[in-house]
């Protein structure tokens, strides 16, 4: 039998307790012969052992009558017991090294961690709807201009269409924003901050909207009842019942009421109705009462509101895609300038079908954070590893002895699988706490709403469990493979046969990870770049000091000229202009523009800004050619245009001035090219624009130029004269260079978050690369004292120590260079305005590389190098 079957039955003859007649020896050696006998006879260990022992207990060689453990439970709980036992030692006894593997596993697994919960909160959006592989929002595809467009909104006739002649569209509704932004009025108080749309009952099933008070089908049966928000009814009606209470909201210069019937549960964060204000709802009505709003009346030509379906079971995509189109030629009864398909709720929040429709989410960027996760995560690791191999040198005599007494490899891969497990789950225990005081600080400033609960959220608690045991995997099997096949008498003998074992495995990950390093360390080189580039590059217009006086469309109809009128005179305003959009807005109207004789049906759609006068000299614009408008022309206002320098491009204009333009059913002649502004993104080429002046009362906005010296004073006085002027609307202003910061917000966060990720992937790199120079360092120590002795100097030893890391480095460059240039190609590639990638932001990369590396180890290189040479050659 084996040496640990002998142990095992000798245990179990102590555990027993024998019969003073016995003597423990000759009970071992009489169960050891039965056992054989069974063995020679087809038995198995297990089974051999349990019927020797009953048959001894039966012939009363044991005083007690115990419970027989089997052979196989005996070996797992003592063999973890020791297991457990040699973890606690080691880490006591290898403090140091304990704690950069530690450190280096908290930042990475905090990392991770925090990583994997902005992963699951975006990839789950809209996963809560019912139905949700049936569930889909109707968009529409612009055909009007040579650059399509696309669009998340349809005419308000589809829908009832849609409902009555495709029977393969199980319900259809409507989300069509009525009013917005105009006084809720109330018990005296009013209300700016809500968004009331129109649906039809259909929309309460497909999104399994929940009531808390009343009834949702209230509003379907009653004209002008209304359904709110949790969150609404405590703003507007406090701890007061709000069933059966009643507001006004003033439209068009007349008053609507709305008696409250139903109140629904607030919407989740993670849905694509909280991203964007215009498709968003916490107020709902019939679209019965929506229609009884004379603004609010829908024709085949206009499409300016959300749709979503729900399709039957086993219903195509492409076959509704198909009806949809052409019922909207049989009801419209001729071709018409836009067409419409489905795109899936679920894909609505990042779009990974690329369809055009901008989303909120990016699925690009989240890859991207997902890679690094499992970069800095594979790091700490690959430290855990080089570690733990290096410091294979001064455990050899403990492997070698437990060899001999016939330790197995399983059992060596077991006792650093339980190392490991127990460095992970203290290292996990460390980042939970960690994690969960980063929480509220990241929602907070990146507006997430993450939540670290593992008592009832079984997929952050079963993420916890893989996460451990994919970190004790990666970080104690080779270890224990690489020990457990060395054979015993080298590991008694001398540690010199294995100082080179698996050095080259270490050189490979060492390798790997100054490759990962130099690649981040030029990723976030280039997007700092970038981001720098972006913040300075001329616009075409100034930004600084100019001030939007935000109207709306209402207050601007009753008030704007008015309004203009007082603060345009108000001292500290150099220049004012009404407008209809800001250039912080992203997007302008479009219109159908055609040039010279052309036909309408060959009309393009492209965007337009109604301006006045006064524009050019408020936003600082450069006039190429021709002129601006002017009040000594009269013909201006209905007749004139200004274009852009890509107006003129695209329609091949060698003359323009005094060219025939047509703007919907205003037609006139262009009087002036102004240079291109980035009256958009950087994201995207700057694209054709007109612009006209409208009449006076059609402005949404006012664009003030105000001076830098005392802007304190000039705003409280704008904000007087729009309460003189104003008296149902609140002061609402922003100042432009805020709007157009927040264009590159969602990239600010990017590129913050990646340095900050980056950094820590850097320094658990460097973690490892110190502990890995101080067992270096130790394990020459000789050698360093002989060559001491011999007349090296401090910078020859320097040498020695660094010579090799340099050299991986100069390797790890070679792979990281091609992949770090891929990589940020691949991103420059979502501006339309970028920054070139030269080669001497590789040099640099490399450079910071070597310096931190060298900064990282140099105290414990100079330290050994000034050692002195008595102390390490002593023992020889």
């Amino acid at each position: 039998m084996k040496r640990e079957q002998v142990l095992a039955i000798r245990r179990e003859v102590r555990k027993r307790g024998l019969n003073f007649t016995y003597v423990e020896d000759e009970a071992v050696d009489f169960i050891s012969c039965q056992i054989e006998e069974l063995l020679t006879q087809g038995h198995s260990f297990e089974s051999a052992f349990q019927e020797a022992f009953q048959q001894a207990a039966e012939e009363g060689m044991f005083n007690l009558k115990t419970k027989l453990i089997t052979p196989k439970s005996i070996y797992t709980m003592d063999m973890l017991s020791n297991y457990l036992k040699v973890a606690f030692r080691n880490f006591s006894k290898y403090k140091a090294n304990s704690a950069i593997n530690l450190l280096g596993l908290v930042l990475s697994l905090t990392a991770s961690i925090i990583i994997g919960l902005y992963l699951k909160y975006e990839y789950s959006f809209d996963k809560e709807f019912p139905e949700l592989d049936r569930l889909y929002r109707v968009n529409s595809i612009s055909n009007l201009s040579q650059n399509t467009s696309y669009l998340n909104a349809v005419s308000g006739m589809l829908v009832p269409v849609i409902d009555s002649e495709i029977p393969e569209v199980e319900l259809a509704s409507d989300l069509a924003i009525i009013i917005s932004n105009q006084p809720l009025k109330t018990n005296g108080s009013v209300f700016f901050d809500y968004r009331l749309s129109g649906v039809s009952e259909d929309f309460i099933e497909m999104f399994n909207l929940k009531e808390v008070k009343g009834s949702l089908k209230a509003p379907f049966q009653t004209l002008n009842g209304i359904a709110i928000s949790e969150s609404q009814a405590l703003k507007i009606f406090g701890e007061e019942d709000p069933i059966g209470q009643s507001f006004s909201i003033e439209q068009n210069q007349k008053v609507y009421s709305f008696l409250v019937q139903a109140v629904f549960q607030d919407i989740p964060a993670n849905t694509h109705f909280m991203d964007d204000k215009w498709n968003g709802f916490d107020m709902l009505v019939s679209m019965e009462t929506a229609r009884s709003i004379p603004s609010n009346q829908p024709s085949w030509t206009s499409i300016n509101s959300p749709a979503y379906v729900r399709l039957a079971p086993g219903a195509s995509e492409e076959t509704v895609n198909a009806k949809m189109n052409e019922l909207v030629v049989k009801h419209h009864g001729k071709e018409i300038w836009y067409e419409h398909y489905l795109q899936p709720v679920s894909d609505i929040h990042l779009n990974t079908r690329e369809d055009g429709i901008s989303s909120v989410g990016n699925v690009q960027q989240l890859k991207l954070f997902g890679l690094i996760g499992v970069i800095i995560l594979v790091i700490a690791c690959i430290n855990y590893v080089n570690l733990t191999t290096a410091q294979a040198s001064v455990r050899l005599k403990e492997v070698g002895v437990r060899k001999v007494i016939g330790a197995r490899r399983r059992q060596f891969v077991m006792q650093f699988l339980v190392e490991a497990a127990l460095m992970s789950l203290m290292g996990l225990l460390i980042s939970a706490v960690l994690v969960s005081v980063l929480i509220p600080l990241l929602n907070g400033n990146f507006g997430l709403h993450l939540s670290l609960d593992l008592s009832s959220d079984w997929q952050n608690l079963a993420g916890f469990v893989g996460l451990m045991l994919l970190v004790s995997l990666l970080c104690g099997t080779y270890p224990g493979w690489y020990l457990s096949r060395l054979r015993a008498n080298v590991l008694l003998r001398s540690s010199s046969s294995v100082k080179s074992a698996g050095g080259i495995f270490r050189k490979i990950l060492v390798v790997l990870q100054y490759a990962t390093s130099i690649t981040l360390i030029v990723a976030t080189l280039i997007i700092g770049h970038q981001m720098n580039f972006l913040s300075k590059k001329d616009l075409g217009f100034e930004k600084e000091q100019v001030v939007y006086l935000k109207m709306g469309w209402q207050a601007g109809y009753k008030y704007g000229e008015l309004l203009f009128n007082e603060v345009s005179t108000e001292s500290g305003v150099l220049a004012a202009s009404l407008t209809s959009n800001t250039l912080g807005d992203g997007s302008l109207s479009g219109n159908g523009i055609s040039v010279g004789e052309a036909e309408v049906e060959k009309r393009e759609m492209h965007q337009v800004l109604a301006v006045d006068n006064g524009y050019l000299a408020a936003l600082g614009l450069e006039l190429k050619e021709g002129r601006w408008f002017s009040e000594d022309f009269a013909s201006d206002r209905k007749e004139g245009f200004v274009v852009n320098e890509a107006f003129v491009k695209h329609f091949n204009l060698e003359n323009p001035i005094g060219t025939k333009l047509a703007r919907n059913s205003q037609n006139g002649t262009i009087i002036g090219v102004v240079k291109d502004f980035h009256f958009k993104s950087m994201h995207t080429a700057i694209e054709p624009l007109v612009m006209f002046e409208d009449d006076r009362d059609r402005y949404w906005n006012i664009a003030l130029r105000i001076s830098p010296e005392n802007m304190g004073n000039t705003l409280e006085r704008l904000e007087t004269a729009w309460a003189g002027v104003v008296p149902d609307f609140p002061f609402t202003y922003e100042f432009l260079d805020d709007q157009i910061d927040q264009y590159y917000k969602s990239d600010r966060d990017f590129a913050l978050v990646f340095q900050v990720f980056a950094g820590l992937a850097i320094v658990v790199s460097c973690l490892g690369l110190i502990g890995l120079v101080a067992f270096t360092t130790r394990r020459r120590a000789k050698e360093i004292g002989v060559r001491k002795v011999l007349g090296a100097s401090v910078g020859t030893i320097l040498q020695l120590l660094s010579l090799d890391y340099v050299k991986l480095i100069l390797l790890a460059a070679l792979l990281a260079i091609p992949v770090a240039y891929y990589a940020m190609s691949q991103w420059l590639e979502n501006f339309e305005y970028r920054v070139n990638i030269h080669a001497g932001v590789f040099v640099l990369g490399l450079l910071i590389t070597i310096v931190l590396s060298w900064i990282s180890v140099s105290y414990l290189s100079v330290k050994a190098a000034k050692s002195n040479p008595v102390d390490s050659l002593r023992t020889e």
